[in-house]
């Protein structure tokens, strides 16, 4: 492994304000300045984030249910997720991106120089899926069982505030939806496998108890959004989208 004399951009689970728009600012840049020609070709199954998704959930559940963690909750949430993303990521493009935007992968030099590592891992996936993949492992880090799921809404919805100031996705009038979206495909991603799969130092079972409820309490937030979030195609072919009355 190379070593690189550097700080990360930030220490998990949580960065603080600062850090959260430092990590924003180089978002713009990796996403306009980067590397923004792919340099691999598209499998069969990354045509479509939907098609892509749903067979990466089913892939997870086959392993869940393998290694015997397969919940009676989570094949309830597995089906609520497969219904929301039938709604959701049809109209959702799949794009090149680092697969693993997260602070492991980023080393901090300056404030106008940053390292990017694990660059095997460039690939395709769902808009703004690289704007939720470093939120899902803040929280799956969660070492403080005092922690609750309301902290950690408080905490997402400050890293999407400043993800809304960026021009890139000022450019998008639907990220709030992409960006929920995928955070749900992430608690799903963390209930059936990452937590009962990490390293745990100590307490391993508590840990993942509270993990599991706070991956379970967060996706509910996530679907209950999604749920009230209409979907319309007008005659030209375009989706407008508002969130239901109550």
């Amino acid at each position: 492994m190379e070593y690189i004399d550097a700080p990360q951009i930030y220490q998990p689970p949580f960065a603080n304000q600062e850090q959260i728009k430092d990590f924003c600012a180089l978002y713009q840049e990796y996403k306009t300045k980067c590397l923004r020609e792919p340099f691999i070709e598209r499998e069969p199954n990354e045509q479509s984030s939907l098609v892509f998704t749903a067979q990466r959930v089913s892939h997870w559940a086959k392993i869940a249910q393998t290694k015997r963690h397969l919940a009676e909750a989570e094949v309830k949430n597995v089906e609520k997720f497969l219904s929301l993303a039938g709604k959701h990521l049809p109209s959702i493009k799949m794009e090149f991106m680092h697969g693993h935007f997260t602070y492991d992968d980023i080393f901090k030099f300056s404030d106008r120089e940053y390292v990017l590592m694990s660059n095997l891992f460039w690939s395709y996936r769902p808009k703004f899926y690289d704007t939720t993949f470093h939120l899902w492992a803040d929280i799956k880090s969660l070492r403080d069982q005092n922690v609750g799921v309301e902290q950690v809404i408080t905490y997402l919805h400050n890293w999407l505030e400043e993800y809304k100031k960026l021009p890139i996705v000022m450019q998008d009038v639907d990220f709030e939806r992409k960006f929920d979206i995928m955070m749900a495909e992430r608690c799903i991603g963390a209930l059936l496998v990452d937590i009962q799969n990490q390293h745990y130092d100590n307490n391993r079972s508590n840990f993942i108890a509270h993990l599991t409820k706070l991956f379970r309490d967060l996706f509910r937030y996530f679907a209950d959004k999604l749920e009230k979030t209409k979907i319309e195609q007008n005659s030209r072919g375009r989706c407008t989208f508002f969130l239901a009355q109550k």
